[in-house]
């Protein structure tokens, strides 16, 4: 559908939902990801780390991409690899006596802009920028709350429950 301007000139014409998903998929696909290392544990005398993290944008829990174990295999790191964004992650995290550490993380992803601007000072960082974005390129910022931040996100364990007796 196209419009008459007063001066002559054509107006642009409604894109079709075809052309307008394939234009999504190729800003995407030029976008750069960045990997995202998390560790876990599990020492067998009582201590265990694991984290869940979670997307904003699909509203559902992501599974990591790939996991690799220590020899022992008490130890593992999940690698996730995540395009610029924010997203929730729910962390299980107790010691060896007992105590637990159960929290919600915001696991926030840098644009390669952002990253630039923050890592500016850093010659180091500079000078091999596209190595430190893809692997530094993301912050953890611990949440102040001890309930879910949105409903999709689960609780971790039973301390964070809201039913919670202690």
């Amino acid at each position: 559908m196209t419009e008459v301007m007063p001066d002559g000139e054509r107006g642009g014409e409604v894109a079709s939902p075809a052309h307008e998903e394939r234009n999504a998929k190729e800003s995407l696909q030029h976008r750069r990801a960045v990997k995202v290392c998390l560790a876990g544990r599990s020492t067998g005398m009582g201590a265990f780390t694991s984290w869940a993290v979670y997307s904003t944008r699909q509203r559902k829990k992501l599974k990591p991409h790939r996991t690799e174990s220590s020899r022992t295999g008490n130890h593992w790191w999940d690698y996730y690899y995540l395009l610029p964004g924010k997203y929730l992650a729910a962390v299980k995290d107790v010691s060896n006596s007992g105590k637990h550490r159960c929290r919600y993380v915001l696991i926030r992803v840098f644009t390669p802009e952002e990253y630039r601007e923050k890592v500016k000072n850093d010659p180091t960082a500079m000078s091999n920028f596209e190595y430190f974005y893809r692997h530094y390129g993301y912050e953890i910022i611990d949440l102040p709350t001890t309930t879910p931040p949105a409903p999709y996100v689960e609780p971790p364990c039973s301390c964070l429950r809201e039913d919670a007796e202690y």
